[in-house]
């Protein structure tokens, strides 16, 4: 068998291994020892491990010379390593008419020519390395357009030595061709040696410069004038002659200045992520529903409150006033997105950004829109409902919230949240709402501009004519028949439409999941307590009812927790506390209401309440006069006029006070009473009667040995 050769690593070389730099200090018996260039680590490798790694271009080596060499090229050009490095096209045509003549002179030294200085400055040689020149840059003009001479004849072909130092140049350098570059930016001083100012003048200069770069944003022109009032000079160096540099001075060294320094400085570190922050280009989900990111933007533009014509008589003092508030507003778009096919999930309009717009846009999601098809007039197909399986937010009130979470969580999604004010953490919405911006709020009467001051010829408060239900229509259409139907250039899509990835997903990867209703009815319903009556339950006022439900309660009025769908009002899922079974659906008994949303059920109710004012009192009157008229005939109101029909009252609190009264037995014998069965003792009664304030015999004392009786009365004594 033959052996493997092995590379050649040589003790000195550096390793460019998984973009970490290291030396190679080192070898023993198929072992590699290194050190970290940047932390001082200290390593070995075993050299077959080392050759799979150079085998597949994970690992670079670059040897001592080959470091030598480099470092010496970059000295003799000033910096540039390759032609592309260049970025003057003039400068670029002069090293290709260059390098053709070298490639010319190349040719005579295969024809057998002793290429000499002398040689190459003779006529004869001279014309013919113009022509072959010529042959090899495929132009015929190029020497009248490259600069190839001195800077006296720039056109002319230089004499022979000129010519061999190209050549010897050329070859030393590995035939680099950015070494036949003109070296005109080489003459002069370098760095630190080309600055005319002195230690104080640049003291000055970072000192106006390190104020500029805060994030109050000063202006630089009277920043500097005030700057000169301060900046402290010392006696030794007003004696040197110590000049202020001139603002234009300044202003050089401010353009010298790194953006991503200046941007960090100026506009703060959290808003210099969005601005300068590195992007993002992987690819996170595969199939639809994998991933779904989601966020709130405050629409730069006025709505109406709600379309109708409103006029009232202003006073005075009221006519140069501000709208009142929700006359007129601007309004925020709750957006959801699929990450694998950029598909619009949901997308929601409200007045504010809350935890219960986050569930109406989940609910959105993972619900049918033909009903927001057929209503608005689309033409393209929604994206279906479906399962997520991910959900990706920042950390706004919208989503930040415990509803929202338990919500995800109860249905089996995770839910992850990323940093605020961080764009680059979920790149895909964001970047979806400049392109909803300019392609469709920028059209509308109302809009304020993308920014503070954008329009300032306009008054967007006054041109504001859309109501919330017309503008929601315009993106409704927006993103069922323009933004899936629109190609796409983000990192995955490769120009397809979002619903071409759609069937392209679907078709590749696997079905999609469908959503579970019951779970997410509850998850994402709207859940309030109830006790169960003989109509059921009724939520919002509406019937729920079901032999489920009815057998259940069993008549006991029990409590129990009612769910229903705003988006669906067909079935409530009904559970309670300590029942263990599956949720108990009951049905809808207003038929009239079935295939209504909540919001359009409470709309109706609320044009029911809100009724035309004059038919109403009219109908009030009609109602009064029936009403009167049956009390009359009734005979149970008596005149209002007449003081006697007011006392009943008065009448039942004195009966009623003496139903109230409770008779007792007195404690003790008072004087003047006689022992029971001894009322008809007349002796005794006298006895007592004239001795009344003697106090009471005891009964053995009352008592006589023997009691007179009387005889029957047989005759009438009358």
């Amino acid at each position: 068998m033959t052996a493997r050769p092995q590379y050649k690593i040589p003790v000195g070389s550096t390793l460019d291994l998984d973009d970490v730099r290291w030396c190679v200090t080192g070898k023993d018996q198929g072992k590699v020892f290194v050190e970290s260039l940047e932390s001082g680590e200290i390593a070995q490798f075993s050299m077959a491990w080392l050759r799979r790694k150079i085998e597949d271009f994970s690992c670079k080596v670059k040897t001592p010379l080959e470091d030598a060499k480099r470092e010496e090229l970059l000295q003799y050009t000033g910096g540039f390593e390759r032609l592309e490095n260049i970025k003057s096209k003039e400068e670029r045509l002069n090293i290709r008419a260059r390098l053709s003549v070298i490639l010319a002179i190349e040719e005579l030294e295969k024809e057998g020519f002793k290429t000499t200085q002398r040689f190459l400055s003779t006529d004869g040689a001279r014309a013919r390395l113009m022509e072959d020149a010529k042959e090899f840059s495929g132009d015929r003009h190029i020497f009248n357009k490259a600069k190839i001479g001195s800077s006296n004849s720039p056109w002319t072909l230089p004499k022979g030595r000129t010519l061999a130092d190209w050549l010897a140049t050329y070859r030393y350098f590995d035939r680099n061709e950015v070494v036949l570059m003109s070296r005109h930016h080489m003459k002069g001083p370098k760095g630190q040696a080309r600055c005319k100012l002195s230690k104080p003048q640049l003291r000055f200069i970072q000192y106006v410069l390190s104020i500029w770069l805060r994030v109050r944003k000063p202006r630089l022109a009277p920043l500097y004038r005030k700057a000169m009032t301060r900046f402290k000079v010392s006696p030794q160096e007003r004696a040197e002659g110590f000049v202020f540099p001139s603002l234009t001075s300044i202003y050089n060294w401010r353009h010298a200045i790194s953006k991503l320094v200046e941007t960090l400085a100026r506009e703060g570190e959290r808003h210099a992520v969005n601005l300068i922050g590195a992007g993002q280009t992987e690819i996170r989900a595969q199939a639809f529903g994998d991933e779904a990111e989601t966020d709130q933007l405050l629409i730069s533009l006025f709505i109406n409150d709600d379309g109708m014509v409103r006029a009232r008589k202003l006073s005075k003092a009221e006519e140069n006033e501000e709208p009142a508030p929700n006359e007129i507003r601007r309004v925020w778009l709750h957006y959801m997105i699929d990450i694998a096919t950029r598909m619009p999930l949901a997308w929601v309009l409200a007045e504010s950004a809350d935890s219960d717009t986050t569930m109406q846009l989940i609910r959105m999601a993972t619900r049918s829109k033909e009903r927001e098809k057929i209503k608005y007039g689309c033409k393209g197909t929604p994206a279906p409902p479906v399962r997520l399986r991910k959900v990706v937010s920042d950390n706004g009130t919208a989503v930040r919230n415990g509803k929202v979470a338990a919500a995800l969580l109860g249905m089996g999604t995770v839910y992850k949240t990323t940093r605020t004010y961080h764009s680059n953490d979920k790149p895909h919405v964001e970047s979806a709402f400049r392109t909803f911006e300019y392609q469709v709020v920028g059209f509308e009467n109302g809009y304020t501009g993308g920014k503070p001051g954008a329009l300032p010829g306009s008054d967007p408060r006054r041109e504001a004519t859309l109501t919330l239900d017309s503008f929601y229509r315009t993106i409704t259409r927006y993103f069922i028949d323009e933004a899936p139907h629109q190609q796409h250039r983000g990192t995955g899509m490769y120009g397809a439409t979002p619903a071409q990835k759609l069937r392209e997903v679907t078709k590749k990867h696997r079905e999609i999941k469908a959503p579970d209703v019951d779970n997410r009815q509850i998850q994402l319903g709207v859940t309030k307590e109830f006790t169960i009556n003989d109509q059921g339950v009724q939520p919002f006022g509406l019937p729920f009812n079901s032999k489920a439900l009815r057998l259940f309660d069993g008549g006991k009025g029990k409590k129990v927790l009612v769910h229903i769908d705003p988006d669906r009002l067909h079935d409530a899922l009904i559970t309670a506390e300590g029942y263990s079974g599956e949720p108990i659906k009951a049905h809808l008994s207003m038929t009239a209401v079935r295939d209504c949303t909540l919001a359009e059920f409470l709309q109706l109710k609320q044009d029911a309440v809100e009724a035309d004012p004059h038919l109403k009192e009219i109908d009030n009157q009609i109602l009064q006069d029936a009403l009167a008229r049956r009390a009359e005939a009734s005979g149970m109101f008596p005149d209002s006029d007449e003081p006697l029909n007011y006392t009943r009252l008065a009448e039942m609190e004195q009966r009623a006070e003496r139903l109230a009264r409770v008779e007792c037995r007195p404690k003790e014998t008072y004087a003047g009473v006689v022992r029971a069965g001894s009322i008809m003792d007349h002796a005794k009664s006298a006895s007592a009667a004239r001795n009344s304030s003697e106090a009471p015999a005891t009964a053995s004392s009352a008592e006589s040995p023997k009691h007179k009786t009387f005889k029957k009365i047989t005759e009438s004594k009358l």
